[in-house]
């Protein structure tokens, strides 16, 4: 059965149909093209993210500390996660597990994001659960 309609290379150059040989190598194809599909989902979700960014005006601010803006805006389909600007840095944080899923900022700002994000991570959740159900979310205290 063809997969998707997809041919492969042979090692002996001719051409076949993607899941008409072995079953453990077309199981290998799909399990390849699953994992770029949702890589390539992953990348959309991001830049369609990035987008409304920039405009700013659609997203809350809920911190500021040091010239940090900490930013939330709930996106569907998109793990839990809010932005840290900082001067013309900017940094996308993943709430649950908290981590930095895409951008860059100096190593001190970058540093005290996950610090204050690690001290109100429940808060943080919260504010994407207002967000999510298209409440505006509360303000959250400053790193000190």
């Amino acid at each position: 059965m063809p997969l998707g309609g997809a041919s492969v290379l042979t090692s002996a150059g001719q051409r076949t149909e993607a899941g008409t040989g072995d079953s453990s190598r077309s199981t290998g194809v799909l399990r390849h093209r699953n994992c770029r599909l949702m890589g390539r989902i992953k990348r959309l979700l991001i830049a369609a993210c990035l987008t409304v960014i920039e405009q700013h005006q659609d997203m809350p601010v809920i911190s500021k500390f040091y010239g940090i803006v900490i930013r939330i805006l709930f996106v569907r389909h998109f793990v839990a996660h809010f932005h840290a600007f900082y001067g013309d840095s900017e940094l996308v944080v993943g709430i649950n597990p908290l981590r930095i899923l895409q951008g860059c900022a100096p190593a001190r700002a970058a540093g005290m994001v996950l610090e204050w994000a690690r001290a109100h991570q429940s808060e943080l959740l919260e504010a994407w659960r207002r967000c999510s159900a298209a409440e505006p979310p509360k303000p959250i205290a400053p790193l000190s």
